[in-house]
């Protein structure tokens, strides 16, 4: 059978990998494109500011450098005796001293405007090279009152000459010969704002036009601008405005680097605050002209990439030729297979040899197509079988159905036997379960006995166990109460003594009586000197007669104790005389009535018990008759349930049989069909 070619509305695998892959080494590209140009923008943005920084401060660092010089010098004028006498006259001595000094360091440093030395004590110059400015106030002047203050050099704020041109002046103090300690005057030299900006106009920053620098004061107000009109004036820029009032407040704002916008364009503006008199330099380039490698760059990387992208699409398309190939001859298999066609094709032997994913397609189909060859051959033979296993199957069916009608009959008749003995064995059935109930009754009856039984048995019991106890406590209440009568007996004898000691009492009172009164007649005989001696012998007497009185009452209440120590003896004696008689006796033949009690309730219980198992007995037998009628009745109600399933199933088997004749004429037919199918598939070649 030939191949038809293959034809898709889709793109091939070959263009779909070559496509991948063009889209990979895009996304590869973009990335890193995007990466380089965020690090070189951080790495050149970063350059940038740190060369801005550094060129701030260096020419921070010469401006100051300068004004150092200056200084310098004039300190080393002011360490003349002419000027320090001329200052303390206020001009009046040793002025043309100074002034012909004063011109000659001015003729020696042309760039210089004037020199001028002012008096501490008034702020008037005493001696100048202008001849305009000698005699002026400069109390009020800033740089002048920060100079005494500080006894440190300043400077002055830009201001104009005649001519316009700006002038700035710079100052030094003037210390007392004999107290360095004292000021005695100021010494300031004016020059032009140029000289100390003549390296600020030539300042270019990375060779660029766009770059600018400019130079201002402490107050924010331009010493040098690019644009000579705006010297003197003060800057309108935010950042120099945010400075200037920093260093207002004392702050010393560090060397930085910020963006700035001007007119919409963005600019790098740094800056860097003297440390000597607070002066503001700013250095600025646009950012354009900074990112301007940047654009080269990503023109360059643009174009580079393009081409690499080209190349590699090539490549890959090249490569895809590789996958795409071997896939077409698996496919164009899958297609004869598509088609029945299994005849062996030796056309992908080379692909079945790969070892990637391909191959192992390759190999999985092949075996597919060997295995459906087998199946295709086992299924032509087994269909020539079953043509002939249903030719038999034929015959046996109609045997099966002759056979099917003879037990029909037989079950049939069987069956209704069976019904006459299932009637028999459930009235039997019946009869035992009324017996059976019967003996439950009498069963439960037993057993109510027998544990009415047991409770009199176990009542007598605890009655003759309360009885025993009971005269044991009697005995022992007899016993207890005999031994402390007599012992009370026994001691109630020694209210005997108590009527001893009322004698000696009575007695000791007598002879106590006797004595108080020969103690009064002493006492009379005394006279006066035994009076006292009379009133304690009569108190004495008192006390005798007090005594008798108490013997006396103590003798009457003995009296009255013995009394009722012998009717106490009387009672108890009756008492056990009572319990020794009548109560012994009497527990002794309640014992011996719960003794025998018990011994009735026990012959009750042990007779019950006898009827109890007699009863189980006879239950438990009626139960195993019970089960064995229902187990009867069970199997026959089976056994008759089982011949009518018999007789039904042998009525199926007969309509079966009918099916199955006709089943297996269709079985010949779907054999023949069979055949005919696997007839269209083409095994070999």
């Amino acid at each position: 059978m030939k191949n038809k070619k293959i034809t898709h509305g889709v793109l091939s695998i070959k263009l779909k990998v070559t496509i991948l892959v063009t889209i990979f080494i895009i996304l590869a590209v973009f990335v890193n494109f995007i990466y380089i140009f965020n690090a070189s923008h951080t790495t050149l943005k970063t350059t940038t500011e740190d060369s801005l920084c550094n060129i701030v401060d260096s020419q921070c660092d010469y401006i100051e450098k300068a004004i150092e010089k200056v200084n310098a010098s004039m300190s080393y004028m002011n360490g003349s005796e002419d000027m320090f006498v001329c200052v303390q006259a206020n001009g009046e001595r040793r002025e043309l001293e100074v002034s012909a000094a004063l011109k000659k360091y001015i003729s020696q440093n042309n760039d210089y405007e004037s020199i001028t030395l002012v008096s501490a004590e008034n702020g008037v110059a005493v001696s100048s090279t202008d001849e305009k400015l000698r005699m002026k106030d400069y109390s009020q002047e800033a740089f002048v009152q920060k100079i005494l203050e500080s006894k440190q050099p300043a400077q002055s704020n830009v201001f104009l000459s005649d001519t316009g041109e700006a002038l700035i002046s710079l100052g030094v103090p003037q210390q007392s010969h004999f107290d360095e300690e004292i000021l005695t005057g100021v010494l300031f030299i004016t020059i032009k704002v140029s000289l100390l900006a003549d390296t600020i106009s030539n300042l270019k920053v990375m060779d660029s036009d766009t770059s600018f620098a400019y130079l201002c004061d402490q107050s924010g107000t331009y010493i040098y601008h690019p644009d000579a009109s705006l010297v003197g004036k003060s800057a309108d820029i935010p950042i120099v405005k945010a400075l200037a009032e920093k260093i207002k407040n004392g702050e010393q704002p560090e060397t930085d680097v910020e963006e700035n916008k001007i007119e919409g364009v963005s600019q790098y503006l740094a800056y860097s605050v003297s440390d000597v008199n607070d002066w503001i330099f700013c250095v600025g380039i646009s950012e354009k002209e900074v990112l301007a490698p940047i654009e080269d760059m990503k023109k360059n990387a643009v174009l580079s990439s393009l081409i690499i992208i080209i190349v590699l699409s090539a490549f890959a398309y090249i490569f895809s030729s590789t996958i795409s190939v071997p896939i077409k001859k698996v496919t164009s298999i899958v297609l004869k297979t598509s088609e029945l066609d299994l005849t062996v094709d030796e056309s992908y032997r080379k692909v079945m040899k790969q070892k990637d994913e391909v191959g192992e397609m390759a190999r999985a189909i092949q075996k597919m197509r060997a295995t459906f060859r087998e199946m295709m051959h086992s299924i032509s033979q087994s269909s020539e079988a079953l043509s002939g296993s249903a030719d038999c199957l034929r015959g046996i069916a109609n045997t099966v159905n002759d056979n099917a009608s003879d037990n029909l009959a037989t079950t049939e008749e069987l069956s209704v036997r069976m019904e006459d003995s299932a009637r028999s064995t459930q009235m039997i059935s019946e009869d035992i379960k009324k017996i059976e109930a019967s003996t439950q009754l009498i069963s439960q009856k037993a057993a109510d006995g027998l544990e009415l039984s047991a409770t009199i048995m176990e009542r007598a019991g605890g009655l003759k166990s309360t009885t025993q106890i009971a005269n044991e406590n009697t005995k022992v209440l007899y016993e207890s109460v005999k031994a402390e009568t007599a012992e009370a007996l026994l001691q109630s004898r020694s209210v005997d003594k108590i009527n001893e000691l009322a004698n000696t009492i009575m007695e000791i009172a007598d002879e106590t009586s006797l004595l108080s009164l020969n103690a009064s007649i002493e006492a009379a005989r005394a006279g006066e000197a035994g009076r006292g001696f009379a009133v304690v012998a009569g108190e004495i007497g008192h006390l005798a007669e007090q005594s008798s009185r108490t013997v006396v009452h103590i003798t009457d209440i003995v009296e009255e104790v013995n009394l009722s120590v012998k009717k106490m003896e009387k009672c108890l004696t009756k008492i056990l005389e009572f319990l020794d008689a009548s109560v012994v006796k009497d527990y002794i033949q309640f014992i011996e009535m719960s003794e025998k009690y018990s011994q009735d309730a026990t012959y009750v219980n042990h007779t019950m018990d006898n009827i109890d198992q007699s009863i189980n007995k006879l239950n438990t037998t009626m139960l195993d008759i019970s089960k064995a009628i229902s187990e009867i009745s069970i199997s026959v109600s089976e056994v008759s349930e089982g011949v009518t399933n018999v007789s039904e199933k042998n009525a199926d088997i007969v309509s079966m049989t009918d099916d199955t004749y006709k089943m297996v004429q269709q079985t010949i037919e779907y054999a023949n069909s069979l055949k005919n199918i696997v007839d269209k598939f083409k095994l070999s070649n």
